[in-house]
């Protein structure tokens, strides 16, 4: 079907359907619901984050990423993990390696820095994983600053973008930021929030040996 969720009600058992090109809604009964509707992101939480970054989860963003790599020839990149969870955990060092890459292939490598931040001291928990990740990024010369949290983006008096955050041991970090790559800010659909089936996080609760929704039943 081509058609999108408006709404859904767990307790009749139903949700309202519409089309893609618009158009009157249609309601559909279920005796099971599988739900698989991904995330959506919310850079307004972090003010000037929308203005100035690019979600690394977006198509538009992700072809706006390949011209601006191919026209950056100095300054600073930073690719940021805003808040976990978030999709796809390797994405944002796999975006660091990418950039490195491609300003090296570019020779203009050495002019520009590339700095990893995250709210936490890594996004995933296998500490192997975390020696693995890190071992390369610093093979790279990719920064990795752990315990970073955004709290605003904002152009300086030149018109550079600069990340204004805090870290345990510093109140006030400013990051130079000329491309600004981000992730996380995530949470489920509006219609699943407006169901009520998410956490205070945003996110769905399941039984993780089943995968069942815990709040619909």
């Amino acid at each position: 079907l081509d058609t999108q969720v408006v709404s859904l009600d767990p307790a009749a058992k139903t949700m309202e359907v519409r089309s893609q090109a618009g158009g009157d809604g249609e309601t559909l009964a279920y005796d099971y619901l599988v739900l698989a509707p991904g995330a959506v992101t919310q850079p307004e939480r972090i003010p000037g984050l929308a203005d100035f970054g690019l979600d690394i989860s977006s198509r538009d963003d992700a072809l706006l990423l390949k011209s601006r790599l191919g026209a950056i020839t100095e300054g600073s990149v930073v690719v940021a993990v805003a808040s976990v969870p978030y999709k796809c955990p390797p994405a944002p060092f796999e975006y660091a390696c990418l950039t490195d890459h491609i300003l090296r292939q570019r020779g203009v490598r050495d002019a520009i820095s590339v700095t990893v931040v995250c709210n936490v001291k890594f996004p995933m928990g296998s500490p192997v994983v975390e020696s693995a990740l890190l071992g390369v990024l610093a093979e790279r010369g990719v920064k990795y600053i752990p315990f970073f949290e955004i709290d605003s983006v904002a152009a300086d008096e030149h018109g550079r973008p600069v990340v204004q955050g805090h870290t345990p041991e510093e109140a006030s970090k400013p990051l130079p930021a000329d491309l600004l790559l981000f992730t996380g800010l995530q949470r489920a659909p509006q219609f699943i929030f407006d169901a009520g089936l998410t956490n205070p996080k945003g996110f769905v609760p399941v039984d993780l040996l089943t995968n069942r929704c815990v709040k619909a039943e």
